[in-house]
């Protein structure tokens, strides 16, 4: 049963889901659907997948080679700190690189929260760790929530009742795992929630 909590933790790993999120936008908003080919879409999802995903991961790795860190899980809060500043780093500038793009304001505002949501996390982290899964999980609820009521994308509710169900998985793995307490998982979704929700929102 460990193997599946672990399996379920990396399957909604936190930067997966920011590009779990833009393949939804992309692919199911109609101002998406309507200004870019396939091609286009396939295209600017590597673009974001590399930048969100592949070099945060890659950075971890060469860390780790430098022994910089002891394990790529950054299971002990003090090894936290310059990967994520450095996640942060890297979606903040690839929200700078689309912010004049026809990806319109949802898509780099929702980078920008996203950059804002890792640095909190990380100043938090000196303190009191956080539930980085479950701030993740959280802000995509809130990026489909506004898309519901503030851009009237109905379709978007079956997303949205996709990942709360989602968002209870990842809190479970987290607990099962014995990765973050209750109080740590609450306090990841009301963070998430709220900076990515007013990111986009406002």
């Amino acid at each position: 049963m460990k193997n599946f909590w672990l399996f379920i933790s990396i399957l909604l790993h936190p930067l997966l889901l920011i590009n779990y999120s833009f393949t939804i936008l992309f692919y199911f908003l109609p101002y998406y659907k309507a200004r870019f080919y396939y091609e286009d879409i396939a295209f600017l999802l590597l673009f974001i997948f590399i930048n969100t995903f592949l070099l945060p991961v890659l950075l971890v790795l060469i860390m780790q080679r430098l022994k910089m860190i002891k394990n790529i899980l950054l299971h002990e809060q003090k090894e936290r700190t310059l990967p994520y500043l450095l996640t942060s780093a890297l979606c903040f500038v690839t929200a700078w690189q689309i912010m004049d793009t026809d990806l319109g304001e949802l898509s780099y505002h929702f980078l920008f929260g996203v950059s804002l949501l890792i640095f909190l996390i990380t100043i938090i982290n000196f303190w009191f760790k956080i539930s980085s899964h479950a701030a993740a999980i959280s802000g995509v609820v809130g990026l489909l929530l506004y898309t519901i009521i503030g851009l009237n994308e109905g379709i978007m509710i079956y997303w949205l009742i996709a990942f709360i169900f989602l968002a209870g998985l990842s809190a479970t793995a987290r607990l099962a795992s014995g990765a973050h307490s209750t109080k740590e998982i609450y306090w990841g979704f009301l963070l998430g929630f709220c900076t990515i929700f007013l990111s986009v929102a406002l």
